[in-house]
């Protein structure tokens, strides 16, 4: 075996038998099947696959291809190195578009460029703004996707970083709070304002926290549950701010 996290599975025929009384001809490939999905070379012998991924691989992309840092996968000619020389798959580095119109999804939209958990995002002004978040550590890092155009641009800097945070969008300003660190969790109140492309610090929470969600009832924000703690801890405090 080629590697530890990967399996060969079986060989492939090319040949097309639906007519028994004609010779047989080579059908035309199916990409998603046939070929392997990091070098696009047809698959005539065994392939690989990773256990949780569909996507069939040659044993010499196996063997020899750079690797995903998310997922593992050997990476094609379309993917992403970050800014610390991590290397992500098209498919660790993507955005996903909700239809509910026909309960579906479409990953093939541009990717963010900073990666990252514990983020926050609002919708303001057609765009979504994606705030903060950490990735080994806490980021400042503002994006905005427009689905318009499919882009991202980068925006002026969270002023606090911080991850497990949240955000909501009041009467056009997006308001953003708590989050954590190891020694502590934040009360910071930052508000960005699209139209300066400015961030303001407003009144604290009152508690601060992280792990909290929010949102926007008839002009006010509403910021529920969330750790008073670091790490796992958990509340029922629920507090609004007014303008």
């Amino acid at each position: 075996m080629a590697d530890d996290h990967a399996i060969l599975v079986e060989n492939i025929t090319m040949l097309n038998l639906a007519d028994p009384m004609s010779t047989p001809a080579t059908r035309m490939p199916n990409p998603a099947r046939d070929c392997c999905a990091a070098c696009g070379a047809l698959l005539t012998g065994g392939y690989f696959f990773l256990r949780d991924r569909e996507e069939r691989y040659c044993p010499a992309c196996i063997a020899d291809r750079p690797r995903c840092d998310a997922c593992s996968a050997p990476l094609g000619a379309q993917h992403w190195r970050l800014h610390d020389g991590r290397l992500l798959c098209a498919r660790c580095h993507s955005t996903a578009v909700y239809d509910p119109a026909t309960d579906s999804w479409d990953a093939s939209k541009a990717p963010a460029t900073t990666l990252r958990e514990h983020v926050t995002a609002s919708a303001v002004d057609g765009r979504i703004l994606l705030i903060g978040g950490r990735w080994a550590a806490n980021v400042h890092t503002v994006e905005a996707y427009d689905p318009a155009t499919d882009t991202w641009a980068t925006l002026p800097d969270l002023p606090t970083a911080r991850g497990g945070l949240t955000s909501a969008t009041v009467d056009g300003l997006v308001h953003v709070t708590g989050g954590e660190e190891e020694r502590g969790t934040f009360p910071q109140h930052e508000v960005f304002d699209p139209t300066t492309a400015a961030w303001t610090r407003y009144p604290d929470l009152p508690s601060r926290r992280h792990g909290l969600a929010s949102g926007a009832i008839h002009g006010r924000w509403v910021v529920a549950g969330g750790g008073k703690a670091p790490d796992l801890s958990v509340s029922d405090i629920v507090e609004i701010w007014s303008p």
